[in-house]
């Protein structure tokens, strides 16, 4: 998994986006070797809200946030599971 932040435009739709193509060039012996990489996902979060006292640009989706690990999605499920089962003893 590779996760970097880009900066895309305010019309750029959320959501995951398949059919990523990647090429890498990796050196090897001294020369560079060509890697194509097909079938990622490119997931595009839309903008958190404004702050308290911040107000909301429009198209802004560069907002400063804290850094954070993202989850992989074991932990996420680990997570949902705990919740409803949290939810679940409290009925």
């Amino acid at each position: 998994e590779v996760e970097f932040a880009i900066k895309v435009d305010a019309k750029s739709p959320a959501g995951q986006h398949k059919g990523l193509f990647c090429q890498v060039f990796v050196m090897e012996n001294g020369e560079p070797v060509a890697h194509n990489l097909g079938g990622g996902i490119l997931r595009i979060d839309p903008p958190p809200p404004p702050g308290k006292n911040e107000p909301a640009k429009p198209g802004d989706t560069t907002a400063k946030t804290p850094e954070t690990k993202r989850l992989s999605r074991l932990e996420q499920l680990r997570l949902e599971a705990e919740k409803a089962a949290k939810e679940g003893k409290g009925q």
